[in-house]
């Protein structure tokens, strides 16, 4: 399994970090790209009309991966819907179609997508089903988490995905709201890419009876002397 996730983190790699770089002259466009380079997700949706679909699918990957990570799976549902018109093979808009169908129970739909895609996509089958069967959402959710820690355990720091890592840890959450390893996840994530305000506000989700709770604590305790001044960092 270890082999056939590198290859799906190999494959997924490929295709974000394929993006191209955009030659608008929109002001509200270059901010919106502006922001999702420096991981302001929220921002960067700003001005986005989900009603008013003007940019090509490529350029629609960026939104979609936003939508999951600020878990607006409403949003991101219907760029997924609009992208997967004009490429029926696309990876990620399909991921965000199941997760979503997932959540509202469409097994009908899921069946349906499951025989246009079986076998031609691996991440696909790896995360959502165990032969024929359709996974439940925990397992679908720990899936997914098994993708983020085998990306993060094998692949060199310096070169790796946030925003990658950020989209399969906040559609972990979103299938699965839990799931407190993958709520821990996320946000150590925010605090690797020094968004310690995020960070903070991730870890104090987790409560006294997780068993993640004092992992939560630590990493609070580290982001509290980034976050507050020394004086009271202390007397949190």
């Amino acid at each position: 399994m270890i082999n056939l996730i590198k290859k799906l983190i190999f494959l997924g790699f490929l295709t974000l970090l394929a993006l191209p770089v955009w030659a608008f002259s929109s002001s509200s466009f270059l901010i919106s790209q502006s922001a999702f380079k420096n991981f302001d997700y929220s921002k960067s949706l700003d001005s986005f009309n989900s009603n008013e679909f003007k940019f090509s699918n490529e350029n629609l990957l960026d939104k979609i991966i936003a939508a999951i990570i600020t878990e607006d799976l409403t949003l991101a549902n219907k760029i997924a819907s609009k992208i997967i018109l004009d490429d029926p093979q696309n990876q990620e808009a399909y991921t965000v179609k199941l997760i979503y169908l997932h959540k509202n129970n469409k097994t009908k739909q899921i069946k349906d997508i499951q025989n246009r895609t079986k076998d031609k996509n691996e991440l696909i089958d790896f995360i959502f089903f165990n032969d024929d069967e359709i996974k439940d959402s925990t397992t679908i959710s720990k899936s997914l988490i098994d993708i983020v820690v085998s990306s993060f355990s094998n692949t060199d720091t310096n070169t790796l995905n946030y925003n990658f890592l950020l989209f399969y840890t906040s559609l972990a959450k979103i299938i699965d709201n839990q799931n407190d390893r993958a709520t821990l996840i996320k946000g150590e994530l925010f605090q690797n890419i020094k968004e310690d305000k995020q960070a903070k506000d991730i870890f104090e989700t987790i409560k006294p009876d997780s068993q993640y709770y004092l992992e939560a604590q630590r990493s609070l305790a580290v982001n509290y002397s980034n976050f507050y001044p020394y004086d009271e960092a202390v007397t949190k």
